[in-house]
């Protein structure tokens, strides 16, 4: 960084707690600052006393940061002092007005310290090159069109800050999601052995073992029994997904049988369709290769599959399993004849927690996690995954993995 002693740098912000931030930063760093708590103040500060930058926040009364770059750029004795926004960025729009107002950079909240500093040194010792008076081109972002300045270096200078911004932030974003990994895996596994006892011990009550139970204490430990299963598949697909998220997941790629495959896991879920008298089908093809997959983690998508066709489907219905080699890969589909998943509610399917305005046609309980690990699990295997589904009419899913 450059000598920073006799620098002085206007700060102006209206908050008079992210004034203090602003002013404790560059002050440790060396510069002399002066603060104004608005455009208005800003402007009368810069009439009386030299700057070498300004850092304005945007959203001020009075005089906004906009607007006083704009009177900064408008008055010949300050229109050579450079001048950083600091901005949120709500939208496109706020980052087009900085352009329009000849700002030099700007900076999103929060920001770090040495980002802020980094931009500060870059500034210093640097005087604005007004752009050419009126020149204006059209320019489309983020769906808008918008009017900016027809000068390609300064627009690009502006955007490649966007750029170090998005970059910065990324960064944090992916820390925070560590961190939020971290915590979920070790609350996840801090909770499944007590929710393990309760659902053993409710298992023991339920058979006897320790003393009659009448009907109605019967019932009682049924709905403990069933809630404390349900969270312990909720934490399980926690630790799931925490594990797919942090990179953590390993698969372990054998040569699988697909048609085995499915017919063991048919067998698994037949208990639960057979319940609510569903029919699970399977016409097994002939001649196909075994495959390179996990069929440990493949289990779990199709499970997921038929637990969710199951769940969502009405008694007297069918749920068809289709497996068939297509250019390289195998396909595999579990098909329905329930509810159909509206078209506008399809494109989140696969984000986790997300669930539909569908309902289980039971009353059956859903984490919102099962598809969202389903889509890491086949992406892992270098496959995808979609559904094809119609209101009234039912949802197919396919699981499409490569042929080694």
């Amino acid at each position: 960084m450059q000598n920073a002693q006799a620098r002085s740098i206007l700060v102006v912000e209206d908050s008079r707690l992210q004034r203090a931030i602003l002013r404790r930063t560059l002050v440790e760093a060396g510069y002399a600052v002066t603060e104004a708590s608005d455009g208005v103040d800003a402007l009368a500060a810069l009439r009386g006393a030299p700057f070498e930058l300004v850092i304005s926040d945007v959203e001020m009364p009075n005089m906004d940061g906009c607007e006083l770059c704009q009177a900064v750029r408008g008055d010949p004795a300050l229109a050579g002092i450079p001048v950083m926004l600091v901005t949120v960025l709500a939208s496109p729009r706020d980052l087009v007005r900085g352009i329009m107002a000849e700002a030099d950079t700007y900076i999103t909240k929060p920001y770090k310290p040495d980002a802020l500093l980094s931009r500060v040194d870059a500034l210093l010792g640097t005087r604005h090159e007004r752009v050419g008076e009126g020149a204006t081109c059209t320019v489309s972002f983020a769906g808008e069109s918008y009017e900016v300045p027809a000068d390609p270096q300064y627009t690009l200078n502006f955007l490649l800050a966007t750029y170090e911004n998005v970059v910065d932030q990324n960064h944090e974003l992916d820390l925070l999601n560590h961190q939020k990994n971290q915590f979920l895996g070790m609350a996840a596994h801090d909770m499944r052995n007590p929710l393990f006892v309760i659902e053993q011990f409710s298992a023991l009550l339920t058979g006897g073992m320790l003393g009659e139970v009448v009907a109605e204490q019967a019932k009682l430990i049924d709905r403990i029994r069933a809630n404390s299963e349900f969270m312990l598949r909720l934490v399980d697909e926690l630790l799931d997904i925490t594990k797919i998220e942090s990179g953590t997941l390993q698969l372990d790629m054998q040569p699988s049988d697909m048609v085995e495959f499915v017919q063991r896991n048919l067998a698994l879920n037949r208990v639960v369709a057979e319940a609510k008298n569903i029919t699970l089908a399977f016409d097994p093809p002939s001649d196909l290769a075994p495959i390179e997959m996990d069929a440990g983690k493949m289990e779990q998508v199709l499970n997921n599959l038929l637990s969710n066709a199951i769940k969502y489907s009405h008694p007297g219905t069918r749920v068809d399993v289709l497996v068939a080699f297509s250019e390289g890969h195998v396909r595999l589909s579990v098909r329905d004849e329930g509810q159909g998943i509206p078209a506008d509610e399809q494109a989140e399917l696969f984000t986790p927690f997300q669930q539909t305005s569908v309902q289980a046609t039971e009353g059956e309980k859903s984490t919102g996690l099962g598809l969202a690990i389903s889509k890491r699990i086949v992406s892992g295997h270098r496959g995808r995954i979609w559904v094809e589904s119609e209101v009234g009419t039912g949802s197919t899913f396919h699981v499409e993995l490569p042929v080694s």
